[in-house]
């Protein structure tokens, strides 16, 4: 869990630097999944995609996200937006 934390530390200084970076919010989202804070992670990726919604993957890591919640239709539909890109 120290890694984590650490790039969990790191992210949120890049967004403090600068709020508008989509990547951030998506590596962020990415550290979430790893702990375990599913809804914090799918928060992040929505601001990810609202600020660069043309990233494919950005679509993808919602899309697992909400597989691992067991929300199948809401993570089939995250999945083909992703493939739509």
């Amino acid at each position: 869990l120290g890694r984590f934390a650490d790039s969990l530390a790191d992210v949120n200084q890049s967004l403090l630097l600068n709020a508008e970076d989509a990547e951030s919010y998506n590596q962020r989202g990415i550290v979430y999944v790893a702990l375990g804070r599913h809804a914090e992670a799918l928060e992040d990726y929505s601001a990810a995609i609202r600020l660069k919604p043309d990233e494919p993957l950005f679509w993808k890591n919602r899309g697992y996200t909400y597989y691992q919640l067991e929300q199948d239709a809401e993570s089939l539909e995250e999945y083909r937006r992703y493939v739509e890109r």
